[in-house]
């Protein structure tokens, strides 16, 4: 079924199944009181950079999907919140031909583009229990004429500083109390707040360094809600013009107007788009479905061709349910990076004094044990070869990383354009507790 006659099904689903993520924190302090009930007390959107702004359905199942907002970065190119497009039970990356986006109007009762998704790039660091670094791109299986929004570089880093005044948009609920995406995209203003303040108010999950917060203060009037996850928050700039400064990501349960809202910092990922967005402009075969990324005739030290390794960035989770990229480079032939989250299991020899059957003392050894979280990320200038295979293609990498770490990556590609493998993580720290993750599976696709 192509992406423009699937589209208008999965918009009926919303009815029955609309994306909770973007609100699945409840602050430490909510207020109790009742929300305004009137994005929440938007305005219909304007047209101009608001143009930009694309409704996404996400499929969940065979009877529903999840409503999200995006923007338009690049002709085939959209942004849009990493939880609207990755499994919230498995944390895997939901098929990109499960994901349709509509642009190219205000209202969607109007005429306007619908194309589906050919690829989904998660950000390496996304943390779904938390909800950090919550973003992802969808590469198009065909370009859209909307006008790309301007993204906020580390350098616009300071334009999100408290109280300055902000818009966003969406197509999320008008109520906390609904259960439809809005049929047309709205907007309002809020205010960004400070970091000391949004950790205060929001909690723990907050991380200043990933994730900023507003509020519509002191109007109090407007809110994202349910189904604007992925929409943009913008700021403006010296020269007037409005960028991209924000991801919605999550908030409140009920949308109450009086909570803070979290949004992705886009400065703080400037760097991951930019390179996405190179990747794409310079590799013009990922504006086709993924399964057409054959490499046909690539052969490595005279094995056969590797027909099923395409040149691309391969994402997944690991069975420790932590997330794992794997870049491909150019032509199919090498492994240019490896990047995964991991947890390691420590044990601390202690010695302890005992009685023996005959009533001596004597030593005997026990243990402490702990666990340590981590990431591993490979130089850029790595380089591992893929031996190809008539099936696909297999690498293996062991070494130390930069904090002494051994770091042991397989992996092999499948026909179904997968990649498998096992990782593990081992080292001994000051003291004598030695760390080991053990041997954990994983598995990621383009």
């Amino acid at each position: 079924m192509t992406p423009r006659a699937r589209f208008p099904l999965l918009a009926l689903l919303l009815t029955l199944v609309i994306g909770s993520a973007a609100q699945a924190r409840t602050p430490i302090a909510a207020p109790s009181a009742r929300a305004r009930a009137s994005v929440v007390g938007g305005t219909p959107a304007a047209a101009g950079i608001l143009s930009s702004v694309v409704f996404i359905t996400s499929q969940t199942s065979a009877t529903s999907a999840m409503a999200c907002s995006g923007t338009v970065l690049a002709p085939t190119v959209v942004l849009t919140a990493a939880h609207c497009v990755v499994d919230e039970t498995t944390t895997t990356v939901r098929p990109a031909a499960g994901i349709a986006i509509s642009s190219g109007r205000l209202d969607r009762t109007e005429a306007g583009q619908d194309v589906g998704a050919a690829r989904v790039l998660v950000h390496p660091a996304y943390d779904p229990r938390a909800i950090r670094s919550d973003a992802a791109l969808l590469v198009l299986s065909a370009p859209l004429s909307a006008a790309p929004v301007a993204v906020a570089g580390a350098g616009d880093a300071a334009l999100a500083a408290p109280g300055a005044p902000a818009l966003f948009a969406g197509w999320g609920a008008t109520s906390g109390n609904s259960s439809e995406a809005s049929s047309r995209l709205l907007q309002t203003t809020t205010t960004v707040l400070a970091d000391d303040l949004c950790r205060r108010l929001l909690g723990a999950d907050f991380d200043a360094g990933v994730t900023l917060c507003a509020v519509d203060s002191p109007r109090f009037a407007g809110s994202t809600c349910r189904g604007d996850s992925g929409g943009p928050l913008l700021l403006q700039r010296g020269d007037g013009a409005l960028v991209q400064a924000g991801i919605t990501s999550w908030g409140s349960l009920g949308c109450d107007t009086r909570v803070p809202q979290a949004f992705t910092r886009v400065s703080a990922i400037s760097g991951w788009i930019a390179e996405q967005l190179a990747a794409v402009a310079a590799t013009p075969s990922t504006t086709a479905p993924a399964d057409d990324g054959s490499l046909a005739g690539t052969r490595d030290s005279g094995a056969q061709s590797a027909t099923t390794i395409a040149a691309a960035l391969y994402r997944g989770s690991t069975r420790q349910r932590r997330a794992i990229a794997v870049r491909v480079a150019s032509g199919g032939r090498t492994v240019a990076g490896v990047q995964f989250a991991y947890r390691a299991r420590c044990e601390l020899p202690a010695r302890g004094r005992g009685r023996s059957g005959g009533g001596s003392t004597v030593r005997r050894a026990s243990t402490r044990s702990g666990w340590r979280n981590g990431a591993f990320r490979s130089a850029t200038s790595t380089r591992l070869p893929i031996a190809a295979r008539a099936s696909g293609g297999a690498f293996t990498t062991q070494r130390l990383d930069s904090s002494g770490r051994r770091v042991r990556v397989t992996g092999a590609f499948s026909t179904d354009g997968r990649l498998r493998g096992t990782l593990r993580v081992s080292w001994r720290e000051r003291g004598g507790a030695r760390c080991d993750s053990g041997v954990v599976r994983y598995s990621a696709q383009r």
